[in-house]
């Protein structure tokens, strides 16, 4: 049996989680998904011990790694997670590794403009592309000391995203890996524990905005443009959902794509990137009709960059 461990556990999901991963890296993600929602996790976990009448509760994590370790996906446990809503969500649509897109960073950032920079980010993750950007951004400001970029950050509301603007946790030893000190310093504090938090430096240097593309009218920082959109791995997801009539998806989809224009500068751009899975058909449509047959385009792949004046 195994004992109350949190490294114990933290394994056994990392197992889970890289069971779905198709050869992708996932430890680095699973600390900070562990480190954020082990609570959450094993509540789950026990109330499909209760469902499965496993006694003690605690009992599930050695069936479970079990299940895990054998690749018995027809096991009942091992179902019961796999279809647990939470748990996916957590662990499910928001993967993603730091560092993930160098090349567009840099390429973006040297289309930035002199002075003030808005920059907007539709979904967040666990704030791993928000870290990676500033990375960069942290570079630019050292050499110029009159940039001032400012982000705004929209998602949906999820408990995820609700962690990201008040509270999230990180492993030291994973951040070490890919920061800088110097945004180390600047972004971060170290609670007692060890784990960092954003600091209230980066706090200030950020927006804020609970927001599902397909919620109409767009009301969240309507009246601000941006010299840079950011969607990454995102549109992909912007699916019909069960029994939705086709025709209401569609008007939906039309009008996430005219919001999304209207947010940008008339000499700004839209980074989009689509390689987490192949978007909707319409979508897809959509993108090709509203940005490639209208705007200026340049691959930085796997990024379409976009600007907004039309050619």
């Amino acid at each position: 049996m195994i004992t109350d461990d949190f490294e114990k556990r933290r394994e056994i999901i990392t197992k889970f989680a890289e069971l779905g991963a198709m050869m992708l890296p996932v430890e680095e993600f699973m600390h900070i998904v562990f480190l954020n929602f082990h609570a959450e996790i094993e509540a789950e976990l026990f109330t499909i011990a209760e469902q499965h009448q496993i006694e003690p509760k605690n009992e599930i994590w050695s069936i479970f790694e079990q299940a895990v370790d054998q690749c018995d996906f027809d096991h009942p446990i091992l179902q019961a997670v796999f279809s647990n809503t939470l748990i996916r969500q957590l662990i499910g649509p928001e993967y993603t590794i730091f560092n993930r897109y160098p090349k567009v960073y840099e390429y973006l950032l040297r289309k930035k403009p002199a002075g003030e920079f808005n920059i907007a980010v539709i979904g967040c993750s666990y704030g791993q592309e928000i870290m990676s950007m500033l990375k960069c951004l942290h570079e630019e400001m050292a050499k110029n000391p009159d940039f001032s970029p400012k982000i705004d950050i929209f998602n949906k509301p999820t408990s995820i995203f609700q962690k990201v603007q008040t509270n999230i946790r990180y492993p030291e030893s994973v951040l070490k890996k890919h920061l800088t000190p110097q945004q180390l310093a600047v972004d971060f504090t170290v609670d007692e524990h060890g784990s960092l938090h954003f600091s209230e430096a980066f706090y200030q240097r950020m927006g804020f905005y609970e927001l599902d593309l397909f919620d109409v009218p767009h009301e969240p920082n309507s009246t601000k443009q941006y010299d840079l959109l950011m969607i990454h791995n995102v549109l992909q997801y912007l699916e019909p959902s069960e029994g939705q009539d086709i025709s209401i998806f569609q008007q939906q989809a039309e009008a996430a794509f005219q919001w999304i224009v209207q947010q940008v500068k008339p000499s700004g751009m839209v980074s989009i990137i689509n390689e987490s899975k192949k978007p909707n058909d319409f979508v897809a449509e959509l993108q090709d009709r509203i940005f490639n047959q209208h705007y200026a385009c340049t691959i930085v792949k796997p990024a379409y960059l976009y600007t907004k004046q039309a050619i």
